[in-house]
């Protein structure tokens, strides 16, 4: 959000969330790769999540979100494990609603909606390459 945007105030954004609505949430794309030999070796988990905004009118919106997981062994550069996958939220309002309120449901809403559905992903997809299950830990906006 730019800064010099002015942000919603609590009570105003809790009383216009209460008109947006999940409509569908879906798996886009994904791709993984892993190296068992220095899988158990790993012990730092790097996750990055990117979100790409598009605001289709003023009642509906998707958000594409890349994720980016990976496990890097002690002291190396190159990951163990990689998982990329790209879901997408789509969302609309029963009123008109401005940039500034999507920008804000974006940054702080919409990762608590997709991010169980990430944890999902990657703990059926970990159980499936006889490793052993990967279960992400809670997201929460600091």
């Amino acid at each position: 959000m730019n800064l010099n945007e002015e942000r919603i105030p609590p009570d105003q954004f809790q009383e216009l969330i209460q008109t947006v609505h999940l409509n569908k949430i879906y798996l886009k794309s994904g791709n993984w790769n892993v190296n068992k030999k220095t899988l158990l070796s790993s012990n730092e988990i790097d996750i990055s999540i990117g979100n790409d905004l598009t605001i289709l009118n003023e009642e509906k919106v998707s958000f594409n979100q890349l994720f980016n997981l990976r496990l890097i062994p002690n002291g190396k550069k190159r990951s163990s494990l990689n998982i990329k996958c790209e879901l997408v939220a789509d969302f609309n309002s029963e009123t008109k609603l401005d940039h500034n309120f999507w920008v804000t449901f974006g940054e702080y809403i919409v990762p608590t909606i997709s991010i169980p559905f990430l944890r999902e992903y990657v703990l059926s997809l970990t159980g499936k390459m006889d490793i052993p299950p990967i279960l992400l830990p809670l997201w929460k906006k600091e």
